[in-house]
């Protein structure tokens, strides 16, 4: 479901106030307990969720700031600013977005309503490093860690203790105002520490925690002096640890997963049996872990599934969640074509079976592709070119491999991020 009909599913007013439909008490605020509200937000499919508020709230609104994608096209208004911030890596609009937030947000006041419309890629989109630490010292650090292939809940631990408004910190600036904070997840088991860095959820790690990453992917040696120095210090309690859920601060905070990898899936399972497909079996949380050893699980099911469906009847296999990869070569490629490619090598000559890995936000990688597509001839159709398919995983260049295959999934930006999907298609 597209992100604007998500947020006018969860928020709505009627003449005596506003409700929060998307939690399982809904919550009602009545206009006369409002003073102002206003707006905030970040990631992939923050203009189209801010569009949709701003269509509810309307005038109501007394300002917003909101950091979205350098290819959204928003219409600003006077009260409502978009400012264009960066993906995979923070830059400066990610940290000019993450000041003006921060100013909105320290001038609520105690009856006012903060509104948070959070998706997946606000992590990079939002970023205020502390003073001690520069912008270019937190960027080598996150681009080390996506190299060592550390999960995202590693990656925003990390995140989470070099910045001035994740980890809770957003809550701490807002607070004693009210925030509701609408959230599209792109993670795994939606943690809500780890979406966008848990900028308004209680931080359940810390600084020895960060540490701790580091040394388990041995890039501690390799970070900036400046970042190991913060986060030892930090360790040695000389700067204030992330809020955790005793805090005050969270009193008057509601977090609401209004869309998730698993609606995306769902999606998919409703579209697949409106299509004719009789089999449709949902593996939600399945992606995790290292792309090519998803790989391998992944075609096991397909496997299995395609030995327990009757002939002629044609089957689908959803899976959905991320994956990471150790890089280790200097191709180019995503973690959907390299989980594309290694399924590739799984089902060789395997008729009937066909693969198709994608990010949903149109984005795979450092490529210019979403994902791609694989089946039980790519292999032999990639030595017919003399392509060696190891060769290019092992130097993660699954990019070039599938672009001369003319396999390459390409959407553009879709506005959105709930994660990653892999479909697996039975046609025997």
């Amino acid at each position: 479901m597209e992100p604007s009909a998500l947020v006018a599913r969860a928020l709505s007013v009627d003449t005596g106030g506003i409700m929060l439909e998307a939690l399982a008490t809904p919550a009602y605020l009545p206009w006369s307990r409002i003073g102002s509200i206003y707006l905030v937000g970040a990631g992939k499919g923050c203009e189209a969720m801010a569009q949709s508020a701003r269509s509810i709230l309307s005038h109501r609104i007394r300002a917003g700031c909101l950091a979205v994608p350098h290819a959204a096209s928003p219409v600003t208004s006077g009260r409502c600013r978009f400012i264009p911030a960066g993906h995979p890596f923070a830059d400066e609009g990610s940290r000019i977005a993450a000041m003006a937030i921060k100013d909105l947000l320290e001038a609520a006041g105690p009856n006012d309503l903060v509104i948070s419309l959070l998706s997946g890629g606000a992590s990079a989109m939002v970023s205020l490093p502390p003073a001690d630490v520069t912008p270019e010292d937190k960027q080598v650090t996150i681009s080390l860690l996506l190299q060592s292939g550390a999960s995202i809940a590693e990656i925003n631990t990390v995140r989470r203790h070099l910045s001035r408004l994740k980890g809770g910190k957003a809550a701490e600036a807002a607070f004693p105002a009210r925030v509701w904070n609408l959230i599209l997840s792109d993670v795994p088991g939606d943690d809500l520490a780890t979406i966008g860095s848990g900028l308004f959820a209680p931080d359940p790690t810390t600084y020895v925690d960060a540490i701790r990453v580091l040394a388990r992917h041995r890039i501690g040696h390799a970070v900036p002096s400046a970042v190991r120095s913060h986060l030892e210090q930090g360790a040695a309690g000389r700067h204030p640890d992330t809020p955790t859920v005793e805090d005050v601060v969270f009193q008057r905070t509601v977090n609401a997963i209004i869309g998730s990898n698993e609606t995306a899936l769902e999606g998919i399972r409703t579209e697949a049996v409106h299509e004719g497909i009789r089999r449709v079996r949902l593996l939600p949380g399945f992606l995790t872990g290292e792309a090519r050893e998803c790989a391998v699980r992944f075609a096991r099911e397909m496997k299995a599934f395609a030995s327990t469906t009757p002939e002629g009847t044609p089957a689908l296999l959803i899976a959905g969640g991320e994956t990471t990869v150790t890089v280790s070569g200097k191709g180019i490629g995503g973690r959907n074509q390299e989980l594309a490619l290694a399924c590739a090598s799984e089902i060789d000559g395997e008729s009937g079976l066909f693969v198709l890995a994608a990010g949903s936000d149109g984005v795979d990688g450092v490529s210019d592709a979403a994902g791609a597509y694989a089946d039980h001839t790519t292999r032999a159709r990639g030595m017919a070119l003399d392509l060696r398919l190891w060769s290019y995983l092992e130097r993660n260049d699954s990019h070039s491999y599938f672009s001369a295959l003319g396999d390459l999934i390409h959407t553009g930006p879709t506005g959105t991020n709930v994660a990653d999907v892999a479909l697996g298609l039975v046609l025997r």
